[in-house]
């Protein structure tokens, strides 16, 4: 490497977060891998307002590969479908059933987005405090 390169790629090295000793690194939205439900999400979300397939590998930051996985797979479960535009350009628009498939993800993403640390003990009644429980924390 040039000896530029070097220093900013020790910049670069320095700046980023590790995780654990696994190596993998997390800098902003760029670099963060999505699980298939926010990749779905992203898809499902831009077919709103009627998506084509470059629009949907730039805004949805996918390969080419990956796009033609998720497109025929939402497109075979009703979540999307398929129409043309005025220009002859294909385009993909959510569905009724998409929409509803974006309102759950939505519903469970906000769900899991609670802390964690927001549980509560449970109070064991005074009937049942004779019970010899050895090592056991109740939680909900």
């Amino acid at each position: 490497m040039l000896p530029q390169r070097v220093e900013s790629r020790r910049r670069l090295d320095d700046s980023l977060q590790l995780n654990g000793s696994t190596g993998n690194f997390y800098c902003g939205s760029l670099t963060k891998r999505r699980d298939t439900i926010h990749v779905i999400q992203d898809i499902l979300s831009l077919g709103k307002e009627g998506v084509s397939r470059t629009q949907v590998i730039q805004k949805a930051n996918l390969s080419f590969s990956l796009a033609m996985r998720y497109i025929p797979f939402l497109l075979s479960k009703g979540h999307l479908e398929q129409g043309i535009d005025g220009r002859g350009i294909r385009k993909y628009l959510l569905t009724t059933k998409g929409q509803r498939l974006l309102g759950c993800i939505a519903e469970i993403q906000k769900e899991l987005d609670e802390p964690i640390t927001a549980r509560r003990i449970i109070q064991i009644p005074p009937s049942r405090q004779g019970l010899k429980l050895v090592g056991l924390h109740i939680t909900t």
